[in-house]
């Protein structure tokens, strides 16, 4: 699969200030993209499984207080959750945990699928 060519961008400009010492050899090409430029990496780390467990972790305490928690108290008020260190939520019932892990199931495979086309990005930056 032959690889994207980036267009070449001809307006680079940049102010050069240095009075005693010159800038390294390609730095328009850089600076002359401006201060919103954003590199793009080749790859990509995947840190899916805490990905997973946060999602899960969110869905449960999501549930845990949507429907465990009493509407009777008065100190409780559903705007102000705040994390307690050391403290995970119950199991949410099983149709929810069994969406959980076929979601988890899923994205997995379609990450072993993707990175089966083993498609490369290219890069925004010249070798410079």
């Amino acid at each position: 699969m032959p690889l994207k060519r980036i267009p070449t961008i001809n307006n680079l400009t940049f102010h050069n200030l240095c009075t005693e010492t010159q800038p390294p050899l390609g730095i328009r090409k850089l600076l002359g993209l401006g201060l919103k430029f954003c590199n793009t990496p080749s790859t990509y780390s995947l840190k899916i499984n805490q990905s997973i467990l946060k999602l899960a972790y969110s869905i449960r305490t999501r549930h845990y207080l949507l429907n465990e928690k009493s509407t009777t108290d008065i100190t409780y008020h559903p705007q102000l959750y705040v994390k307690i260190r050391g403290w995970h939520p119950p199991l949410a019932p099983e149709p929810v945990e069994d969406k959980i892990t076929l979601f988890e199931k899923k994205v997995k495979k379609a990450i072993v699928i993707q990175q089966q086309k083993k498609i490369h990005k290219p890069l925004n930056l010249t070798h410079q």
